[in-house]
């Protein structure tokens, strides 16, 4: 084993973390804001659905590269994560005015970190 093996999963995670948890930041603000409005009767928009399981994707991808889990999940992912962001682009459109942009910006996040992981794979 070399000296950087120990941290090799440190290098691979820190980027994923960097768009996962503005992303996530993005999603607990509309998702307390509806929740503060409305209260237990919160209807989240549709655009928050498809990021909120593509942020839990990047989640459980920085657990399989901490513990090295699964190789087929490591490659499958990143274009669920895709697919999902692009819905919920499509959608954040549909959302009302003083959401839109947050969930816009955390699909678009979440996009690029998908992007980023299935481009810059090792």
């Amino acid at each position: 084993m070399g000296e950087g093996s120990h941290l090799d999963w440190l290098k691979s995670t820190i980027p994923l973390l960097l768009c996962v948890v503005p992303a996530a930041a993005l999603l607990a603000t509309v998702y307390i804001k509806r929740v503060r409005d409305a209260g237990s009767e919160a209807q989240m928009p549709l655009a928050f659905w498809p990021a909120a399981l593509a942020c839990c994707l990047c989640i459980f991808a920085i657990a399989n590269l901490v513990f090295n889990l699964s190789e087929p999940f490591r490659v499958t992912w990143p274009l669920a994560g895709m697919v999902l962001s692009f819905i919920g682009v499509g959608l954040a459109f549909a959302t009302p005015r003083g959401d839109r942009e947050k969930l816009l910006g955390a699909n678009v996040l979440l996009l690029i970190v998908s992007l980023a992981t299935m481009v810059f794979s090792d």
